[in-house]
Formats: structure tokens, sequence, C-alpha cells
């Protein structure tokens, strides 16, 4: 089975490798860079640093630093596709619409509103037809990263909450509790938007540093999410 059948006739998701390590590598340094302008991050020289800073600061802090990523760093998101150039060719083609900005995501120990609720993208207008990257900063040897229910066990929580509420949400998974997927860095994950996925509060030492963009073919439709959310790019 190639990656294409996995993500949309398989489980739905596989654990992918970057070809272009230099690209993640060149994530990690501006990313440091970007910081450095932001109040109390000025001494900060590595990205573990970062994750152990981030565990002392505030939550309303935590989310001003998000903003100023995504505000002052934009080309994360080819940098980060570029990364997976050729995974993304095996799922979507080299002509892709992809994510213009994408979510940077800090899972800190002790504040349980930087994990990320369970959900499934196709909830949010985001086409059939687009899938999602997920990788991260460094190693995830433990339970701070994304889990992710695989697509028959995703449809049948999701049938299962729709014939109890007559809509879905994907709190049904709510009383249950799903493994996170184990990454080294320079691997990632890409998985269809109708998998139920999300991440769990955590007290390891230190915070998680995850970053996910959408993207699919441009031989496809965008349905609602459209040239607000992604712009056309092609992939050497």
């Amino acid at each position: 089975m190639n990656l294409h059948e996995q993500v949309v006739y398989g489980p739905g998701y596989a654990v992918v490798e970057a070809d272009h390590m230099d690209k993640l590598d060149q994530i990690k340094e501006k990313f440091i860079d970007v910081i450095h302008k932001f109040d109390g991050l000025e001494n900060i020289q590595k990205v573990d640093q970062l994750r152990e800073k981030l565990v002392s600061m505030e939550e309303k802090q935590i989310n001003k630093l998000k903003l100023h990523l995504n505000f002052n760093f934009p080309e994360i998101s080819t940098l980060l596709q570029d990364a997976f150039a050729e995974s993304t060719k095996q799922v979507s083609g080299s002509a892709i619409f992809l994510q213009r900005r994408s979510h940077i995501m800090f899972n800190v120990p002790g504040i349980k509103n930087t994990s990320v609720m369970h959900h499934l993208d196709g909830m949010s207008g985001i086409s059939p037809f687009s899938y999602v990257l997920w990788s991260a900063l460094h190693d995830i040897p433990d339970d701070s990263g994304v889990w992710i229910i695989d697509m028959n066990e995703s449809m049948k929580l999701i049938n299962e909450e729709f014939q109890i509420r007559n809509y879905v949400m994907g709190d049904y998974v709510l009383d249950k509790k799903y493994e996170a997927v184990q990454l080294k860095y320079g691997q990632g994950v890409i998985f269809n938007p109708y998998l139920l996925h999300g991440s769990i509060a955590h007290q390891n030492e230190l915070s998680r540093i995850g970053i996910t963009n959408r993207f699919q073919s441009r031989n496809k439709p965008l349905f609602l999410r459209n040239s607000d959310f992604y712009f056309p790019y092609s992939l050497s």
C-alpha cells in the first residue's frame, strides 16, 4: 500500500520522513531569531531552552508569542511543506494549495488550555480532499504529541455519536484515552480530514512545539476554506 492509499483507503494516516532536513533546520534557526524580538526571550539559543522557558510563562504570554511568530514568520508554511516535499507529492502532487500560515502549537505542562481539543478537520469547512501535515521541532518520545484515531474507529465513533445526539462534535471520545504518536525530529504525520485527533494535557518537564499545515491538490475543489486560507504553491 503506497502513501496515498494509506491516508485515503487505509488507516487514514502515516508517519513520514523529511527528505529535506535542511528545511527543518532552517525553521529552527529562524524560530530562534524571531523569538529574540519577544520580551524575555532575548537569551534563548536553542529550541529546548524555549521548551523549558514556556513552562514558567503565563498563558496570556504564550498566546502572544504564538501571534508574534505567526506575524513574523509566515514562511514557516512553505519551509515545512518543502521539508516533506516527496511525501506531499505522493499524496497531492506537486501543484498544491497550501495553508497561508502554519498553526504553531505549544503544549505546555500544567496548562490544560494549550492542549488541542479532540476534533476532525472536516468539521470546519475544510475540503474533503485536504490533508494535514503535523511535525515538531524536536523528538517526541512521550504523550505530549498528537493522538490520532484511525479511519475505521473514527467513523465508528462519529456514527455512534450521531445516533445518540443527531450531530457530531467529537466529544464522544472524551472518556477514552488514546496514545500520542511518538516521533523523531525529522518525522511527521500526514492524515486525512476525517480522523479524530487532538492532544492531551501532560506533566512532562518540557513543553512540546508542534507545527501543522493543511494542503491539497490544485486539481480538487476548495469548498469553504478558500483563498483566505490557502494559496497556490508548487513543490520542486
